[in-house]
């Protein structure tokens, strides 16, 4: 899907492009697809990305939806909104004082982040992006960066 989506936005100035790129707003270690908006300041995107916690050994998958809000050619105002952060809980069964069930729980925690972003080559050509975000869910708020590539 992801080398799909890279063809489709191969030309520049494309109705579609896609980032690939680590940070909250990719899911994690993942990818956007972008569609331009009639208004040319505005792009909308759709999310999709995997998240090791290796503390915890955890792996998730986080996605989500958002706005790239142009004010110049090189920088972005951004908006974010899907699974900010994936909780694991484990419960034991014990039986005759042996240790016989393992059972881990998954709750996704919903939010939306703000931020700003920095495209290198500018809006319509392919470069490196970096941006800076600040994310709130339901019991966790946090500062976060982004680095990306877009096609």
């Amino acid at each position: 899907m992801m080398l799909l989506l890279t063809a489709a936005s191969a030309n520049g100035n494309s109705l579609f492009k896609t980032e690939s790129g680590l940070g909250i707003e990719y899911g994690g270690l993942g990818f956007q697809a972008i569609a331009q908006m009639p208004f040319k300041s505005l792009e909308l995107y759709g999310a999709l990305g995997i998240t090791e916690d290796i503390r915890e050994n955890e792996r998730g998958i986080r996605g989500g939806i958002g706005a790239n809000f142009f004010v110049t050619k090189h920088i972005s105002l951004t908006t974010f909104g899907g699974i900010i952060d994936v909780d694991r809980y484990r419960s034991d069964e014990w039986f005759g004082g042996d240790l016989e069930l393992t059972e881990y729980e998954y709750e996704r925690q919903y939010g939306g982040s703000i931020g700003v972003k920095l495209y290198v080559s500018g809006q319509d050509k392919p470069g490196w992006v970096i941006g800076a975000t600040y994310s709130a869910c339901s019991d966790d708020s946090f500062g976060f960066v982004s680095l990306a590539y877009r096609f």
